[in-house]
């Protein structure tokens, strides 16, 4: 669970999964944006292939639409097949629509390959403070900035798409395919210190592609 207290979440709430993958460090994160007419509620560190477990946090949720935290909500050790839930609770008026929103980060900011003879940083750390970054902030940034995402998204798709001279296959190419970089496996690295590499290569990192 993510105290208020000690991150200042006013604008939002959830948990976090802490844990190291191969003496890496890695974390989970997610929050729930609070506005005026919701709620957010967590259910932290219960195992979901329980019967007596998962059924309690669905018989939770039946009975109000909320989450009740079982224990005190302090960080406290995980089993293997541990899970965290975020839920909002609100209202909506009959033939309406209301938006609520959720900020999902996978914080790994070092990472080793093959041999684990040299530790690499992500490139996205060279956008914040590495010494405080942890996934809390990655989702409340990511809940700040997202509707400026999409509007540069949809600017730089926009003449692509409405480009009647541009076939069909090649759009479709373009922006359907571009799923791979997300479901299969990519790597962004910094590597500013790296002497040895051009200027340009040094600004903007390496960029690694498993297709």
């Amino acid at each position: 669970h993510i105290s208020d207290d000690d991150h200042n979440l006013s604008a939002a709430s959830g948990v976090s999964i802490k844990q190291k993958l191969r003496d890496m460090q890695l974390e989970y994160c997610i929050l729930g944006k609070k506005e005026l007419d919701n709620l957010v509620t967590t259910r932290t560190n219960f195992n979901l292939d329980s019967d007596v477990e998962g059924r309690s946090v669905w018989m939770d949720l039946i009975d109000d639409g909320r989450l009740i935290e079982m224990e005190s909500p302090a960080a406290r050790p995980a089993t293997l097949n541990t899970a965290s839930c975020v839920c909002i609770t609100t209202s909506v008026e009959g033939k309406s629509i209301k938006p609520i929103e959720f900020a999902l980060a996978w914080h790994m900011p070092e990472i080793k390959f093959g041999l684990r003879q040299q530790l690499y940083s992500k490139w996205y750390t060279t956008c914040f403070d590495k010494s405080t970054l942890n996934g809390t902030k990655l989702c409340l940034y990511t809940l700040d900035n997202r509707l400026k995402w999409e509007e540069a998204i949809n600017k730089w798709q926009k003449p692509i798409l409405d480009d009647s001279l541009l076939p069909d296959w090649y759009k479709s190419a373009l922006f359907n395919e571009s799923y791979f970089v997300a479901d299969s496996g990519s790597v962004w690295l910094d590597v500013s210190e790296d002497t040895t590499l051009s200027e340009h290569v040094r600004k903007w990192g390496r960029f690694g592609y498993l297709e």
